[in-house]
């Protein structure tokens, strides 16, 4: 499987750079190795984003790579379909128009060149963009609430799809969903204009994080 290449300022540890800056340039040159947990979860998200784009949840749907390391992992491909589906489903009942492993430019916001992340969904319906991601794990449950991840994924589509939708766009709703730990899924709902406040009250912590102090 590819090896993953993640931002300095990755959304996905926006949690931890936004709290401490100074932990960016302390975890630069750590090893990015992807653990059998995080490669499960990427096949489980590649199966999202086949099924969300019309192809049939099958066993046999998964890449041969990816097989044969559900196989030696003893993991079962066919419970593994069944929490996918529920993700799936929760993004088909939403409707509108709907954008699967959306790249989102960031460098706004990070000030890092390229800064990009990819959301799981991206969709826009009546006067609300919706960004949806996936969680696999199971370890510790993910909120939306307050969620820098979520909101800089929204940040980005925000930018994206404005120039097309404009003021059409009026909330903001984040949705988490995490099937292998429960049920329901976590969301928040904002105001575009409290979004935007957001994305502007981290930008000096964001310039601190990749530039270093002063």
């Amino acid at each position: 499987m590819p090896g993953v290449v993640h931002a300095l300022l990755s959304p996905s540890a926006a949690a931890r750079w936004l709290a401490c800056p100074g932990s960016v340039p302390l975890t630069e040159k750590m090893p990015n190795e992807e653990s059998d947990y995080a490669k499960e979860g990427t096949i489980a998200h590649h199966c999202a984003e086949r099924i969300l784009n019309g192809e049939t949840a099958s066993v046999d749907m998964l890449e041969p790579e990816e097989a044969a390391f559900m196989a030696d992992k003893g993991l079962d491909v066919t419970d593994m379909l069944g929490h996918v589906m529920y993700y799936v489903d929760f993004v088909s009942r939403l409707g509108g128009e709907r954008f699967v492993e959306q790249q989102l430019d960031l460098t706004s916001i990070t000030h890092e060149a390229d800064a990009v992340g990819t959301s799981d969904a991206v969709i826009i319906k009546d006067d609300t963009l919706y960004v949806v991601d996936l969680k696999y794990g199971m370890g510790v449950k993910v909120d939306a609430e307050d969620n820098p991840q979520m909101r800089l994924y929204a940040l980005g589509a925000l930018k994206l799809y404005w120039p097309i939708y404009g003021n059409a766009i009026k909330y903001v709703r984040t949705g988490i969903c995490q099937p292998r730990l429960t049920d329901e899924a976590s969301e928040e709902t904002l105001t575009v204009e409290e979004l935007l406040a957001w994305g502007e009250s981290i930008k000096p912590t964001a310039q601190e994080a990749y530039y270093g102090p002063g």
